[in-house]
């Protein structure tokens, strides 16, 4: 119709001569530097092993004790957050643990830092404690050994999504319990709200209590599950559902309220 209305020629793309280069979108390059800070903030994310619990006891699965798996990161270097549901270790529908189980269960999570290819080992330790929580927030504290590993940086201020900005983030994370990996591609940020962080970045089971990244390697949110979502649309297609995790600074405030001392300890 452009052609019509205007009356210029039609042009053949395949005769155009070739250009040096374009930006074919929007810059997406980052700087080496992006490859190498994210290899050094993989150091302090582990994946977690939580034995299930019932009644002070070992739940039992064809005579082997029930684990769960998830992700967790270094708040500090002897202080791992994850999420309440992670240690809850209960299936969907189950009810929730027992506070007392819930706290045997934070103090058997096998930590293991280090599982970055399958066939590694890495270095696996165990949780001396579970120090807070909170269901509605869904994230947990655990006091663990100190292996030498540095705390993840903190973002100064949450992220949210603006008109003709593109906000990105990345999740290091341990999906299904396999070998760590980092969720990169499809990592835009769709939504925020006051606790809520929503982005399309690719996440599976187990990837439960990962952190939620920026460009920068600072820890923005919580990485707790998917969504529901009615009236998105990410590359050219509606989409059912979308991740989403607890902005950091929402805990934060929690454990400010909640937990003084622990808060004090974070700084």
């Amino acid at each position: 119709m452009e052609h019509a209305a205007s009356g210029a020629p039609r042009l053949d793309p395949a005769a155009l001569p070739e250009t040096q280069e374009a930006i074919v979108h929007r810059d997406d390059m980052l700087p080496l530097s992006f490859l190498e800070l994210g290899i050094e903030a993989a150091r302090s994310v582990a994946r977690l092993r939580v034995p299930s619990h019932q009644g002070g006891q070992p739940r039992m699965v064809m005579q082997a004790p029930e684990i769960h798996l998830g992700t967790g990161w270094l708040l500090t270097p002897t202080l791992l957050m994850t999420n309440h549901h992670v240690v809850n270790a209960r299936k969907e529908g189950e009810a929730p643990s027992a506070d007392d189980d819930l706290r045997l269960q934070g103090a058997a999570c096998g930590v293991q830092f280090g599982f970055d290819a399958e066939g590694m080992e890495g270095v696996t330790v165990l949780a001396a404690g579970l120090e807070a929580w909170d269901p509605g927030l869904d994230y947990a504290v655990l006091r663990v050994p100190d292996t030498g590993r540095p705390a993840l940086r903190r973002a100064a201020a949450p992220v949210a999504p603006a008109a003709g900005v593109h906000v990105a983030v990345n999740i290091l994370q341990h999906p299904e319990g396999a070998a760590k990996k980092l969720g990169i591609r499809n990592n835009l940020v769709t939504a925020s709200t006051a606790t809520d962080l929503r982005y399309f970045t690719d996440t599976k089971a187990g990837s439960s209590g990962s952190p939620v990244m920026t460009d920068a390697w600072e820890v923005v949110a919580l990485h707790r599950g998917a969504t529901y979502a009615e009236n998105v649309n990410f590359q050219g297609k509606t989409v059912a559902y979308v991740n989403v995790g607890t902005h950091l600074s929402a805990i934060l405030q929690d454990l400010r309220a909640r937990y003084p001392e622990l808060a004090g300890e974070i700084g």
